[in-house]
């Protein structure tokens, strides 16, 4: 999967991310609420820390520099990735 960005994400943290966010969307769908960090962790059985760093890896368009200022996320990723950083931050 080719994203296009400055910096190279590894494929595995790429995979990370992308299972704790569609296990956050199938947590919601399913019980119609939004899940913590740590639900999501023990869904796909991966540590906490280990899916707060793949989420931070992959949202690059938030970085405050002028490399990452024309990438851009999609909105249901950026969604998905400050829940979970807020999350785990409280």
């Amino acid at each position: 999967m080719r994203d296009n960005n400055s910096i190279r994400v590894s494929r595995s943290l790429r995979d990370t991310a992308y299972k704790a966010i569609y296990a956050k969307e199938n947590y919601v769908k399913k019980n119609l609420k939004e899940p913590t960090i740590n639900e999501i962790a023990s869904e796909i059985g991966i540590s906490k820390e280990d899916i707060v760093y793949a989420m931070d890896a992959i949202q690059t368009g938030s970085f405050p520099c002028k490399l990452c200022s024309s990438i851009r996320p999609s909105p249901v990723i950026t969604k998905s990735i400050s829940f979970m950083l807020s999350s785990i931050c409280k």
